[in-house]
């Protein structure tokens, strides 16, 4: 009801849609790093149940969303524009979302960049379009087809196990990171992917942590996609799920139960470990 009120006079960041983000990521080259609500939080001084709050946190997040770094893209929620097509609990929470922080988004952001759909990387849940989710999937994955790929991942977060995800990639090695507070390791981490990466697509799901290990990465010259979400938005698809379930064998942060993933037997996934700091 708040951001009713005050939308029609507040300005509108221009934000790509799904299919348009899509076509830039697939065109371009380059790297790409989404912000949403926990971010947010994070930003104005508050902790999230994965990750702690730090300053120096903040101030990362703070710079990496003000950057204007040339072939890195920033990914904020479609929210500022039409949720006709959503589902209804997903068009309420991005309401209340923009009722708590859509005069921060506005304070952060440049209202001359072009921003794209952090939306991108939650193709399914609160969309329900199993056709359409199944479109876009398959077009991302060409993103990584007949490339080598490093995972940066959350431990459990095992991303592409357990289905078609990377069956594209021509090589699939991975570090393990924590699952929760992972930017408490982050000078571990960062130094652990410089000395990995390679000539590697790098894919990011590494929750806030995510952001600065991005832009940091692309400084120096790599191509890093933060996918946050895409995996668990996968096998929720392959599900047909109606909900945020659990998937067995993997971390879901939003998922009742989704916390006790377990071990699991995949000889495939314990070789492409090459750094386990979890």
């Amino acid at each position: 009801m708040v951001d009713a009120v005050q939308r029609p006079f507040l300005p509108v960041p221009r934000v790509a849609t799904v299919d348009e983000t899509i076509d830039h990521l697939m065109t371009s080259g380059c790297s790409f790093v989404r912000f949403g609500d926990g971010e947010m939080t994070l930003i104005k001084g508050q902790s999230i149940n994965f990750q702690r709050y730090s300053p120096e946190l903040q101030e990362r997040l703070k710079q990496v969303l003000s950057s204007d770094v040339p072939g890195l893209d920033i990914g904020i929620a479609g929210a500022f524009g039409d949720l006709s097509k959503l589902a209804d609990f997903a068009r309420r929470f991005l309401q209340a979302e923009m009722g708590r922080n859509r005069r921060l988004w506005l304070r952060l952001l440049n209202l001359n960049r072009q921003y794209y759909e952090a939306g991108v990387t939650r193709l399914y849940i609160g969309r329900l379009d199993v056709q359409w989710a199944r479109e876009r999937f398959e077009r991302l994955k060409s993103l990584w087809a007949e490339r080598p790929v490093l995972v940066i991942e959350g431990q459990g977060t095992r991303f592409g196990i357990g289905n078609d995800l990377l069956a594209g990639a021509t090589q699939v090695r991975r570090i393990v990171c924590p699952a929760r507070h992972a930017y408490d390791r982050y000078p571990e981490i960062l130094a652990t992917a410089r000395e990995a990466r390679g000539d590697s697509l790098v894919l990011v799901a590494l929750g806030p942590a995510a952001k600065p290990l991005t832009y940091d990465l692309h400084l120096e010259g790599a191509r890093v996609l933060d996918v946050g979400h895409l995996d668990v938005e996968y096998e929720w698809l392959l599900r047909e799920a109606k909900t945020k379930i659990p998937i067995p064998g993997k971390y879901v942060n939003e998922a009742r139960d989704g916390h006790e993933y377990g071990e699991i037997d995949s000889p495939e996934y314990q070789s492409q470990i090459v750094a386990n700091l979890s």
